[in-house]
Protein backbone atom coordinates (compact mmCIF):
# COMPACT_ATOMS: atom_id res chain seq x y z
CA UNK A 1 0.00 0.00 0.00
CA UNK A 2 3.03 2.09 0.05
CA UNK A 3 2.64 3.48 -3.48
CA UNK A 4 -0.61 4.49 -3.27
CA UNK A 5 0.04 6.57 -0.05
CA UNK A 6 3.03 8.35 -2.01
CA UNK A 7 0.73 9.18 -4.78
CA UNK A 8 -1.93 10.55 -2.65
CA UNK A 9 0.47 13.15 -0.57
CA UNK A 10 2.15 13.68 -3.86
CA UNK A 11 -1.18 14.78 -4.97
CA UNK A 12 -1.79 17.10 -1.96
CA UNK A 13 1.71 18.74 -2.83
CA UNK A 14 0.91 19.20 -5.95
CA UNK A 15 -2.46 20.86 -4.35
CA UNK A 16 -1.52 23.18 -2.23
CA UNK A 17 1.64 24.18 -4.16
CA UNK A 18 -1.49 25.39 -7.37
CA UNK A 19 -3.31 26.91 -4.59
CA UNK A 20 -0.52 28.73 -2.86
CA UNK A 21 -1.51 27.46 0.29
CA UNK A 22 1.32 25.38 1.55
CA UNK A 23 3.15 27.62 3.83
CA UNK A 24 6.75 28.29 4.98
CA UNK A 25 8.62 24.52 4.52
CA UNK A 26 8.00 23.28 8.04
CA UNK A 27 4.44 23.60 7.88
CA UNK A 28 4.36 22.65 4.31
CA UNK A 29 6.93 19.18 5.04
CA UNK A 30 4.62 18.91 8.43
CA UNK A 31 1.26 19.26 6.53
CA UNK A 32 2.36 16.12 4.24
CA UNK A 33 3.92 14.09 7.22
CA UNK A 34 7.53 14.13 6.20
CA UNK A 35 10.70 16.04 7.04
CA UNK A 36 12.12 19.34 5.26
CA UNK A 37 14.44 17.70 3.56
CA UNK A 38 12.34 14.98 2.06
CA UNK A 39 10.66 17.82 1.42
CA UNK A 40 13.48 19.10 -0.76
CA UNK A 41 14.63 16.02 -2.41
CA UNK A 42 11.14 16.08 -4.03
CA UNK A 43 11.45 19.18 -5.54
CA UNK A 44 14.83 18.49 -6.88
CA UNK A 45 13.10 15.78 -7.88
CA UNK A 46 10.38 17.49 -9.84
CA UNK A 47 13.37 19.48 -11.14
CA UNK A 48 14.82 16.26 -12.96
CA UNK A 49 11.09 16.63 -14.74
CA UNK A 50 11.24 19.90 -15.97
CA UNK A 51 9.25 21.22 -13.15
CA UNK A 52 10.67 24.11 -11.43
CA UNK A 53 9.08 24.72 -7.95
CA UNK A 54 10.45 27.70 -6.28
CA UNK A 55 9.44 29.52 -2.77
CA UNK A 56 7.77 33.10 -2.12
CA UNK A 57 9.61 34.36 0.83
CA UNK A 58 7.47 37.07 1.20
CA UNK A 59 4.09 35.51 1.11
CA UNK A 60 5.43 32.29 2.61
CA UNK A 61 4.34 29.55 -0.31
CA UNK A 62 5.56 27.17 -3.10
CA UNK A 63 4.68 28.14 -6.37
CA UNK A 64 4.89 26.36 -9.92
CA UNK A 65 7.76 28.84 -11.72
CA UNK A 66 7.36 26.91 -15.05
CA UNK A 67 3.95 26.52 -16.73
CA UNK A 68 3.28 23.52 -16.17
CA UNK A 69 0.38 20.89 -15.08
CA UNK A 70 1.02 18.04 -12.98
CA UNK A 71 -0.74 14.87 -12.48
CA UNK A 72 -0.04 12.50 -10.56
CA UNK A 73 -2.35 9.02 -12.05
CA UNK A 74 -2.07 6.40 -9.77
CA UNK A 75 -0.86 3.63 -11.04
CA UNK A 76 -2.17 0.46 -9.10
CA UNK A 77 -5.63 -1.07 -9.61
CA UNK A 78 -6.99 -3.25 -7.28
CA UNK A 79 -9.88 -5.48 -8.50
CA UNK A 80 -11.57 -7.97 -6.32
CA UNK A 81 -13.59 -10.64 -7.71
Amino acid sequence: MRIIEEAEVLKKMISLIEKKTSGDTYSFAKRLGFSRSKLYNLIDEFKNYGVEIKYNKKQKYFYFATECKVEIITPVKISVK
